[in-house]
């Protein structure tokens, strides 16, 4: 399973950016 958490925490980031 790979790191989910990771690619939500980075779209998050976006998003925010």
């Amino acid at each position: 399973m790979l790191k989910i958490s990771e690619i939500f925490f980075y779209f998050f980031f976006f998003v925010f950016s």
